[in-house]
């Protein structure tokens, strides 16, 4: 199962709902100190929802609507940016991919 179908059942999920991928594999939704909404894909990376508190682009996006997410390596390296592909709104300036 791809990142964006990962996430796109976890931004649908509530907190201690179980995620079911199509090989099998549970993952258990969990709530971060910031209120949002993870996963561990495995015992180094999480996924984790957009914070929509924040002041960033990707947090404006993700209160117009948009899908957004981040995989989060437990060493404190780069993140990596999951987002889902969707029609550019007419009146949203800040859609970009």
């Amino acid at each position: 199962m791809s990142l964006e179908d990962l996430l796109e059942r976890l931004l649908s999920a509530e907190v201690g709902e179980t995620i079911d991928d199509l090989d099998g594999k549970a993952y258990k939704v969990l709530q971060g100190r910031n209120g949002c909404r993870f996963i561990r894909l495995d015992d180094d990376r999480i996924l984790m929802e957009q914070n929509v508190n924040k002041n960033s682009r990707f947090a404006r996006m993700a209160r117009k609507g948009r899908k957004i997410g981040w995989v989060i390596p437990k060493d404190g390296g780069r993140w990596r940016l999951v987002m889902i592909r969707e029609k550019k709104p007419e009146d949203d300036d800040d859609f970009e991919y």
